[in-house]
């Protein structure tokens, strides 16, 4: 009985260890996402662009406003509301530099880097995977923080 209940637990620390890791990648397996970031992660809740330095500046666009068009010096060039590409608009090139892009959908999102010069524009970003239900899938997104330095 004993060694039933240690592999019956180790079973379940297995589960639980094996979920933790799957709750942590949010990109499905074969999808191309967020191609120019340096990094994106996966961050719980619903994090916020810092204080803007002094020249840079934060959007934040929500799902109901967010379309392709332009939003001052950001250009969404596509939305379906589970992919969002961007640029910064030609006017802004040498005004702004991109920081940070966060994605929120469901409960959590994801923050995606950006920390080379040229760093313009990105598509296909998006929430965090949604494990509810069958299938990969991704949350909708609920909107999208732009967080923006001043170009040296």
């Amino acid at each position: 009985m004993k060694k039933l209940l240690s592999a019956l637990s180790a079973a379940a620390l297995i589960a639980v260890m094996t979920t933790g890791v799957a709750l942590a990648s949010h990109k499905i397996a074969g999808d191309t996402v967020a191609l120019n970031a340096n990094s994106h992660a996966f961050i719980a809740g619903n994090p916020k662009c810092g204080e803007a330095p002094t020249g840079g500046f934060s959007l934040k666009i929500e799902a109901e406003d967010l379309a392709v068009g332009n939003y001052g010096p950001i250009a969404i060039t596509f939305y379906d509301g589970k992919y969002v590409s961007w640029a910064i608009n030609a006017a802004y090139l040498n005004t702004y530099d991109a920081n940070t892009v966060i994605v929120k959908g469901g409960p959590n999102a994801i923050i995606y880097t950006y920390t080379d010069p040229g760093d313009d524009w990105d598509r296909r970003l998006t929430a965090p995977q949604n494990f509810n239900g069958a299938g990969p899938k991704y949350y909708g997104i609920s909107h999208v923080d732009f967080c923006f330095d001043a170009k040296d």
